[in-house]
This record gives C-alpha cells, structure tokens and sequence, in this order.
C-alpha cells in the first residue's frame, strides 16, 4: 500500500469514527439489527455449505468437476476453469465462488489473470437469500425473489461469456502446473473444512456488521442535508445487500418509495452484493485482483434490478422508463466489459501475480 494511501485510510478511519461516536443510537440500532440478521439468516443459510464447498475443494472435488465439464466449459466461456466455481456460487452463493477460485489460483490450476475474470461473473447470491429472505421475508413475494435470483444469475453467465472470450487468456497466462492433493486422513479434510467454514463465516458477519454499520451512519448523516427517502436506498445497496433490501422493504410498507422502486433496489443490491460481500470475497480470493469483480458486479446489479423493476411494476412501462432503465443497464454492462478489457493498472498487477 503506497504512502498517500496509507494517510488517505488513517484519515477516513479517523473521521468515520468521529461519526460513530457522534451518532451512538445508530450504531447500537445498525450493529444490534445486522447481527440479528447474521444469527437468523446469513450463518444457517451459509455455513452448512462453506463445510461442504471447504471439504468439496480439499478433496479433489473442484478439479474433477472441471475436468468433466472442461469440453463444454471451454466452448461456452473460452476456458477449461471456473465451471466449479460458477456452479458452487449459483447453488450456495457467496463467497463459495470465490473461495474456489481462490484456491485454484493458488494452487496454480488458474493463472492470476484467469482468476481474476472469473471472480467477475462466479460470485452470485444462492437461490435461498433473494427467494426466501428478500421475496418471502421482506416483500411477502416468493416470486420477486425468484425473479431477483433467476435475473442475477442469467446477468453472470452471459456476462461471464463476453467476458472470458473477449478478456480471457491467451498463450502468455497459461497456468502452471496444478498441485496435486495430498492424501490427508478423511478426518483431518472434514476439521480442516470445519475450521476454515468457520474463518469464513467470521470473516461475513463481521463485514455484514461493519458495512451494515457504515451504510446507517451514512444514511443517516446524508437524510440531515437531504431527506430522500430513494437517497437512503441507494446508500444501503452500495454497502451490505441483506440489510439494504430490508431497508427498501421498510420504506415501502411506510409509503415513501413504491412497490416497484423498492424491488429495484433490492434487485440492484442482490445483484451488485454490496461492498461487504466484495471484502468478503477479497479475504478468500487471496489476493486475486478485483477490479473485473467490482464492474461485473455492478453490470449484473443492474440488470438484476431492470428486471425487479419490470416485473414488480405490473402494468406495461413507459416508453421513457423502458428506455432509461435499459439505456442504464446496457451502459453499465458495456462499460464492465471495457474496463475489465483495457484497464492496463489491473494487467500489470496480473503479469506480476502470473
């Protein structure tokens, strides 16, 4: 970390905790009620699976499915890699897409720059959050929740398509040999599994807790100088999704924003997950550069809440609105797709990591 970068952190640490001191009913109310949402929905809906996907990868099991699926694989997405990791994230969400990636880069099967686009379409939120928690919890829908989760995962895939054959890697990235798997005892795989589950599930609701925290203070200090109640819902989805669709299914039952905006927000926050599960997936990705992570996940973000925003709006949209939310989703996805191609700052990193 540079010099500047160093001072820049220390002064916002220092400032956000000046905030933290000045507004102390916030934060016993955000830190109380992102625990809560920790203990009833993120640790039972997560854990079990972070066991399974440790052990899954210990074993061997990763590799096999990628050399299964590697004919197929390679003519969808332009590589032999990455049809594990996307699976695991579609079925148990997140960070188990990354936490594959992660270990498959550092075991030399991915090289740094094919790790790096893969963690741009593989990290998804599992059916169980967005149908259950968002659709049926918050909104009372099962079937905007399906919506959300079938809409984020369509945006990844097609994402990861154009991604990894116009970004993906050529003859300079090709990884090196893999490492085979030691034969540990069956015992020592499924504690070892135990253990790093449970590093990971302290790593979640720790970020959930803290950006949870950060998005109320934020909020709150914002809605002072202007008091927009879309202001607020905005700012929740920029920091921990669980908590912001909460936020914009509270708004919705006090009347202040509607039906249809509420599950934009929502559907943006599944989709884009928010900067608690992008520190999330960093912390086991191990280093892989997350630039094409943050624009994919903003592209699909956007799709995911066009299409939140349709089906939730019932009657037939405008020609403006039609215009402008697909004007915004299609810029959005045009632009991940760019930066991810040409931004040279992130291909350095990945020459020096490969």
């Amino acid at each position: 970390m540079k010099k500047q970068t160093r001072a820049a952190v220390a002064i916002t640490a220092v400032a956000v905790s000046v905030f933290f001191l000045l507004m102390p009913d916030t934060v016993g109310d955000a830190v109380t009620r992102a625990l809560t949402i920790c203990f009833k929905s993120v640790i039972p809906s997560v854990f079990p699976y972070s066991v399974m996907s440790s052990l899954f990868v210990a074993v061997g099991g990763a590799d096999m499915v990628d050399r299964l699926t590697s004919p197929v694989f390679s003519r969808i997405f332009g590589t032999g890699h990455g049809a594990s990791a996307l699976l695991l994230g579609l079925i148990f969400g997140f960070p188990l897409g990354a936490l594959v990636v992660g270990a498959q880069h550092r075991a030399g099967t991915v090289s740094t720059r094919e790790a790096s686009r893969l963690l741009s379409f593989v990290c998804c939120a599992s059916p169980t959050f967005p149908v259950f928690a968002v659709g049926r919890g918050f909104f009372g829908s099962t079937e905007l929740g399906l919506v959300i989760w079938t809409s984020q995962a369509i945006a990844s895939i097609l994402l990861g398509i154009v991604v990894m054959h116009t970004c993906g890697t050529d003859t300079r990235d090709a990884p090196s040999a893999p490492t085979s798997h030691t034969d540990k005892p069956l015992f020592s795989a499924v504690t070892a599994s135990v253990t790093d589950a449970s590093r990971v599930m302290l790593n979640v609701c720790g970020s959930v807790t803290f950006f949870s925290l950060c998005a109320a203070v934020a909020s709150d200090a914002l809605y002072a100088v202007s008091p927009s109640p879309y202001l607020r819902a905005a700012v929740g989805s920029i920091f921990e999704f669980s908590t912001a669709s909460s936020t914009a299914s509270s708004l919705m039952r006090d009347g202040m924003i509607s039906y249809a905006s509420a599950a934009a927000f929502a559907g943006f926050a599944v989709g884009f997950s928010g900067l608690s599960v992008i520190f999330q997936n960093a912390s086991v990705a191990g280093g892989v550069p997350l630039l094409p992570h943050i624009c994919g996940k903003l592209a699909v973000g956007a799709v995911t809440a066009l299409s939140a925003y349709i089906y939730a709006n019932g009657a037939p949209l405008t020609a403006s609105q039609t215009a402008l939310c697909v004007s915004a989703a299609v810029a959005l996805t045009v632009f991940a797709v760019i930066f991810i191609k040409s931004n040279k700052n992130s291909r350095r990193g990945l020459k020096k990591g490969a």
